[in-house]
């Protein structure tokens, strides 16, 4: 669907027609001689929508022909534009995994995973880590992206990458569980509460004698 650029922002909404041959666009000026293009204008006239199908590394070609401009009421010359054409490659997906841990390096299971797109704010993927608190993001467009990860009586750990095509981006990540204050890779344990309230913890071996 093509639509208008900025300079015609004022004029008619463009048309078109599909063909065995390609696509017709046609723009028409709205008579008002404050809208017309001036001499010397620079800026986009139609900007045209379109998406490309194909493999990885596949080209296609992109090609305008046929471009005229008429000068409009009372002389109506017509003239030509040149061609801007281009070529079209796809790109490559690319990949995020990682390992999850906790402070002591104890593999995590089960954290939740989620791939948000930094622009949008859209959750792309989700995802959660395995026995070996492993994690994997595939089929990535290129961008930027905040990769965010929770798990109950963790507290949350978040990241933010740059994937270009192809490529991997690794992130191992700790996750501090929550109450862990002595960080011996447990939640609001004794030694935590010794932690807070300043006690020092001994451990007393009772031996019991026979007479």
């Amino acid at each position: 669907m093509p639509q208008k650029g900025t300079l015609i922002s004022d004029w008619e909404t463009p048309a078109y027609c599909n063909h065995d041959w390609g696509t017709a666009v046609a723009i028409f000026y709205d008579s008002v001689d404050e809208h017309a293009i001036q001499n010397g204008s620079t800026g986009s006239v139609v900007l045209l929508n379109f998406s490309v199908i194909g493999e990885l590394d596949d080209t296609s070609e992109m090609d305008f022909t046929n471009i005229q401009l008429a000068e409009g009421h009372q002389n109506y010359q017509i003239g030509t534009a040149p061609a801007k054409n281009g070529t079209f490659t796809m790109l490559h997906y690319g990949l995020i995994n990682g390992h999850l841990t906790d402070r002591t390096g104890t593999e995590i299971e089960g954290v939740t995973v989620t791939l948000t797109a930094k622009d949008s704010g859209t959750v792309r993927n989700t995802t959660t880590t395995n026995g070996t608190g492993y994690f994997s993001l595939t089929d990535l467009e290129t961008g930027d992206y905040y990769v965010n990860f929770t798990k109950p009586r963790c507290w949350d750990n978040s990241s933010l990458l740059t994937v270009e095509s192809g490529e991997q981006k690794t992130v191992n990540t700790i996750l501090w569980r929550k109450g862990d204050l002595n960080e011996n890779g447990h939640s609001a344990d004794v030694g935590d509460l010794a932690v807070i309230f300043g006690i020092e913890l001994r451990h007393f071996y009772m031996q019991k004698s026979h007479k």
